[in-house]
């Protein structure tokens, strides 16, 4: 901790310098990545910044000082500067559970956990780099855990056999942690770019939920190579990534070094047709396994055979893998959206067989901008999201989503999903409203949530009224004070048969402040 707080230390005096020019990321559930998805709405005559892929990092959009909307005047070209980024202080407080979605390497235990994120970022000639590290304490204080199942250690996820490092409480005692967050150096020649990062990368069009890549864990060290920008051609557009990383064990899966360390790469491609620009459609491919059964043709993921047990858990292999198809279509002119995105878990059923949506996963949704007065605007959103079994699981074999019997520790990164927050087995409906002003914002949102299906239909069929789910009001509003933002964020959340224990019901209180500081 000691190494760090120096450094810490001098970036919170020169942020705070009013001299000073700031760059931007999009740190995950923050403000500004909201704003940044009203911001390619609405500026419609800007080339479309994204099509598959949403990186936190601003250099990699087209984005311009010049658009036409931006009532924050946040600054999005850097003219090949090195800038520091603003400091970012938050705290949290939950006062039953552990608690938080979508917050990258950030875990909110119960009791108090505070975050300071901040950097400096810049680009000369090819080269573009980026240093977005993230500090925090967590509290960690006591909470009630799942009754232990079999060898699982205490702490882990008790629902699955020790087929997940999903952790419920990093072990018994307060902790702090280090992440290098929203970092990158990169190489980027015309349309190709390559670059080592432990950025977060969202995968799709889902906003609450993403089924592939989402914010929800630390971000993945790893090597991309592909696309710049998405590239015009007569066709359409296109933006194609390659990538391949570590993801890590946490201290709360086994005692055994095997799972160390797991081998991951991914593929994600985008399309937008020039006959209906408004349209994209995405291709989302990604492969793991144990880090000691490498070989070079892992390299080529993008190219190998996809595996189909076809049900048959006998026919297993050493890795698993997860895909996913997505349409996006946008409608900047009027300010609307629908998406939807089909996913298949191990890829456990063909799709031109009897059972095409066996190992499915799916996420559905719909957003409406409105224009109020001015540079005013709200944004109402709602999204359905499904990762329980279908019905043929009953005579056909398939892992739960983020879950492997050979690949034990499963889709996660030090204890944490990187896919959809929800976690196996689960189904969400997730409604939102933002309204966004020159100085000010407001989210309310409310979200239901029925966890791990799967093992609620294998083990409770006979206790029908044992469903685990938990209902979510939370209200966040944020005020610019000169180039200062200060925002606070309540929650409200009701568990009912939090385990799969009848009445077994807890009612959590979430509390944040954040402080950040803008260019404006």
């Amino acid at each position: 901790m000691k190494r760090y707080s120096l450094y810490f230390s001098i970036l919170f005096v020169l942020a705070l310098h009013p001299k000073q020019i700031f760059g931007q990321v999009l740190y995950p559930n923050s403000e500004l990545l909201n704003y940044y998805r009203f911001y390619e709405i609405k500026n419609i005559h800007n080339q479309q910044d994204r099509l598959n892929i949403f990186p936190s990092i601003m250099h990699q959009y087209n984005s311009t000082d010049s658009a036409e909307w931006n009532p924050w005047k946040i600054k999005t070209d850097y003219n090949h500067k090195t800038q520091l980024l603003p400091i970012r202080l938050e705290n949290h407080y939950n006062t039953q559970i552990a608690n938080g979605y979508n917050d990258g390497a950030l875990w909110k235990g119960a009791g108090y956990t505070g975050s300071i994120q901040g950097g400096f970022t810049g680009d000369y000639g090819i080269l573009k780099f980026t240093f977005a590290p993230i500090f925090f304490y967590s509290e960690n204080s006591e909470f009630q855990l799942a009754p232990q199942n079999d060898s699982n250690n205490s702490f882990n996820y008790q629902f699955k056999s020790n087929r997940i490092d999903y952790v419920q409480r990093f072990g018994n005692k307060s902790f702090s942690d280090f992440d290098f967050g929203q970092s990158e150096i990169r190489l980027a020649l015309k349309n190709f770019t390559i670059g080592l990062s432990t950025e977060n990368i969202v995968w799709g069009p889902a906003q609450q939920n993403p089924i592939m890549m989402s914010n929800q864990a630390a971000g993945i060290p790893h090597i991309d190579l592909g696309t710049n920008k998405p590239i015009n051609t007569k066709i359409g557009l296109f933006e194609a990534k390659f990538y391949y990383g570590i993801l890590e064990k946490s201290d709360y899966f086994d005692q055994a070094n095997t799972w160390n360390y797991r081998y991951w790469s991914g593929t994600s491609i985008g399309y937008s047709p020039s006959f209906l620009p408004s349209l994209t459609l995405g291709f989302n491919r990604s492969f793991y396994k144990k880090m000691a059964d490498f070989k070079a043709t892992d390299l080529l993921v993008f190219l190998g055979s996809f595996d189909d047990t076809d049900g048959d858990p006998a026919i297993n292999d050493d890795f698993d893998q997860l895909g996913s198809l997505s349409v996006r279509w946008l409608f900047k002119e009027v300010g609307f959206e629908t998406y939807f995105e089909f996913a298949k878990n191990d890829f456990g059923g063909k799709l031109h067989g009897t059972t095409p949506e066996h190992s499915r996963g799916y996420v559905i949704g719909f957003s409406k901008y409105f224009e109020l007065k001015e540079e005013d605007v709200l944004k109402l959103t709602y999204e359905h999201t499904s990762l329980d079994k279908p019905k043929s699981y009953v005579y056909k074999y398939n892992n739960s989503w983020y879950t492997h019997a050979i690949v034990r520790s499963g889709y996660t990164n030090k204890g944490q999903l990187i896919g959809a927050g929800i976690g196996p087995g689960s189904i969400s409906d997730y409604f939102e409203a933002i309204y966004i002003n020159k100085s000010s914002y407001l989210q309310l949102a409310a979200q239901r949530t029925r966890f791990d299906d799967d093992y609620f239909y294998e083990t409770q069929i006979n206790n029908e009224n044992n469903h685990d789910h938990e209902w979510t009001l939370s209200s966040s509003y944020s005020k610019f004070f000169n180039a200062y933002q200060i925002g606070t964020v309540f929650e409200y959340s009701y568990r009912k048969n939090k385990y799969f224990v009848e009445n077994n019901n807890i009612t959590n209180f979430y509390f944040g402040l954040t402080i950040q500081r803008y260019f404006r």
